[in-house]
């Protein structure tokens, strides 16, 4: 067993920061939507170009969450928080400004680094703590509830602002993000994860099938989710409307963490993992048809609630299977790689057309290999042991 101590990771105080700190730092995904219309009607972007913009954020996230296998057990936490924090600040300040494609694209990836690696500090420590699940499913919750805010007013600011309006928020966001340093813990309660190399290959290979599935679903998750709201403003629907819908949308998502943390294993892993399936099928449906304000609404409502439901699942499953006690560190890498790449995958989907039923088909068929992968992962005798 690893040696535990719960001083200062388990203060109330540092759990609020925490998960102040990096619902902040991680909330840029959630915005997609929004921010991918503004980016494609204020700087006149391509398809393409804009798909790469919708993406360099996750890039960031992705390369700060693999970076941080290497130091978040060896460092300062509070003083990488600092570093992070004013490194996003800066580049949220500078994104409202910039109109060059390219400097904004590199300006948005740095920012993506640093807040996956505001996330990556709060995850860990949260991890660290005496009731994991219970902070970590605050932390969702968080993350969501922000979300929502953010969608319900991006809309309004960006109307009135521009897209200097919406950078600015979020700047102003990540002040309070750097409030909550001090009370931040400085490192956390466990000693670093076992040595993969003392592990055999073979016993490491379901937990590497793990978080393909993973990779699959979120890829799925995030090809649809970048572009709801182009799908809504090539319906003819209002963006006022359409910033609400996905608002209420994260409540739906909300509900469906909350109900997934409240049933536990009492059903089992396989059947929630089918019936999120069946509603992501439903959603895509409702989406991939004439839209109109109903179809609409009840499209993203199912959609949001059938991503957030199966997630606590998906990871249950990932910890079950991997032996080595190193691979599911690199769960919240495998998400981060999927929302990167799906921007610019549903870009070359759409193409000059502006058909996003190519993309709807795709983050099907994504859905259902991952829920097949999970789901035989979860019938193996293959189980997590810790020394």
């Amino acid at each position: 067993m690893h040696a535990r101590s719960h001083n200062a990771v388990d203060r109330p105080s540092a759990i609020l920061a925490t998960i102040v700190f990096g619902v902040i730092g991680s909330i840029v995904f959630l915005l997609l939507p929004i921010l991918i219309g503004v980016f494609s009607e204020e700087l006149s972007l391509g398809t393409r170009e804009v798909g790469w913009l919708g993406s360099a954020d996750m890039i960031g996230m992705f390369m700060a969450a693999v970076v941080a296998t290497a130091w978040i057990r060896r460092s300062d936490w509070r003083r990488a928080g600092l570093l992070a924090g004013l490194t996003l600040l800066l580049c949220h300040l500078a994104s409202g400004w910039i109109e060059h494609y390219g400097a904004l694209m590199v300006v948005r990836i740095v920012a993506g680094f640093a807040g996956g690696s505001m996330m990556s500090i709060a995850l860990t420590a949260l991890g660290d703590s005496r009731s994991p699940d219970r902070f970590f499913a605050l932390f969702i919750s968080g993350q969501l509830a922000l979300g929502a805010l953010g969608l319900a007013v991006l809309p309004v600011l960006i109307a009135r602002f521009g897209l200097e309006g919406a950078f600015l928020a979020l700047a102003i966001a990540v002040t309070v993000a750097l409030a909550s340093i001090p009370f931040l813990p400085r490192a956390g309660a466990f000693d670093a994860p076992a040595r993969v190399s003392r592990v055999p290959l073979r016993k490491m290979l379901p937990g590497g099938v793990a978080l393909i599935a993973c990779f699959l679903f979120d890829l799925g998750v995030m090809m649809v989710w970048a572009y709801a709201e182009r799908m809504g403003d090539a319906a003819g629907l209002e963006a006022v409307f359409i910033g609400n819908a996905l608002a209420v949308s994260l409540l739906a998502a909300l509900a469906g963490s909350l109900l997934a943390a409240a049933m536990g294993a009492r059903f089992g892993r396989v059947l929630p993992l089918a019936v999120a399936l069946v509603l992501q099928a439903i959603a895509l449906w409702l989406l991939g048809g004439e839209l109109s304000r109903q179809g609409f609404f009840a499209g993203v409502m199912l959609f949001a609630f059938a991503w957030n439901f199966p997630v606590a699942f998906q990871l249950a499953i990932t910890v079950s299977v991997d032996v080595s006690g190193r691979l599911v560190v690199l769960f919240l890498s495998a998400v981060k790689l999927g929302y990167a790449a799906a921007p610019v995958l549903a870009a070359l989907l759409i193409g000059g057309r502006g058909n996003f039923r190519p993309v709807l088909l795709v983050a099907a068929g994504f859905y259902l290999i991952s829920a097949v992968i999970f789901a035989a992962l979860a019938r193996t005798k293959t189980s997590k042991r810790r020394e």
